[in-house]
Parts: C-alpha cells; sequence; structure tokens
C-alpha cells in the first residue's frame, strides 16, 4: 500500500476519503484555474508582442519605403547627369570629327603647296643651271675680251 506523508496508510484514512477527495478536486480546480490564469497572461503578452512586431515591422517598412524612394530618385539624378554627359560626348565627338575633317582638308591643301614648291625647286635648279652656264658663258667672254684688249695694248 501507498504510504501517506503523516506515516498513515491509505486504508487507515479511509475514513476522510470524501474529505480527502474535496481537497484534491479543491486543489485541481485552483490549480486548473491557475494554469487557465497563466495561459491568459502568455495570449496576452504575446498579443501584446505580436501587436508591437506588428507596429515595429511597419515602421521599419515605411522607413526602408521612403530611404528606397530617395535611393531612386538619386539614381534618376545619376541617369539624368549621365544623359547629359553622353549628349556632350556626342556633341563633342561630332565637334571632333569636324576638326578631323579639317585637317584632312588642310593636309590635302599642303600636299598641293609641297608639290608646287617641288616644281618651284624644279624651276629654281633650271634656273640655277642656266644663270651658271651664263656665268660661265661671260666669264669665258670676259677672259677673251680682256686678252683681245691685251693683245691690241701696245707694250710698255
Amino acid at each position: 500500500m501507498v504510504d501517506s506523508r503523516k506515516d498513515k496508510t491509505m486504508a487507515d484514512g479511509l475514513d476522510n476519503l470524501p474529505e480527502r477527495v474535496q481537497a484534491v478536486e479543491q486543489k485541481l480546480d485552483a490549480l486548473s484555474t491557475s494554469l487557465d490564469d497563466r495561459f491568459d497572461q502568455v495570449d496576452a503578452a504575446m498579443a501584446d508582442q505580436r501587436l508591437f512586431t506588428e507596429f515595429a515591422y511597419g515602421r521599419l517598412d515605411s522607413k526602408m519605403d521612403a530611404g528606397f524612394a530617395r535611393i531612386d530618385q538619386h539614381f534618376a539624378q545619376v541617369d539624368g547627369r549621365l544623359a547629359q554627359v553622353d549628349g556632350r560626348l556626342a556633341q563633342i565627338d561630332s565637334r571632333l570629327a569636324h576638326i578631323d575633317s579639317r585637317f584632312a582638308h588642310i593636309d590635302s591643301r599642303f600636299a598641293q603647296i609641297d608639290s608646287r614648291f617641288a616644281k618651284v625647286d624644279g624651276s629654281f635648279a633650271r634656273l640655277d643651271r642656266k644663270l651658271d652656264r651664263f656665268i660661265d658663258t661671260q666669264s669665258k667672254t670676259n677672259e677673251l675680251v680682256e686678252r683681245r684688249l691685251r693683245l691690241w695694248e701696245p707694250p710698255t
């Protein structure tokens, strides 16, 4: 048999069994009520925590949305600036292409001038040769004239 706390066997306590059953029922009722109260407190705490979590999530979500909106706005501004830079670079490319064509035209003009200078150089070379021959002829003529003049002069 099971011993009770008072070192009595259960058989000895059959006399006050209804009172003991009543006491156990009261303890069970109190325990049940206490558990219900605790579960109600846990439910309330969980509901409060859920409300706070939803509130905090809502605030965080709105802050993140605002931050992403600002980032999107900055990206749009950067895209606009890059489009302006692209436009300016296209203008610069166009101007450089025009300058390149002008330099090509100038190069062709220099080539024409070079060919004309080559012709002039050839003409000067021919003129040089003619002058050299003329000078040689004049020198020879002068020598001949001097010889003749010396031959006509009376001896001294």
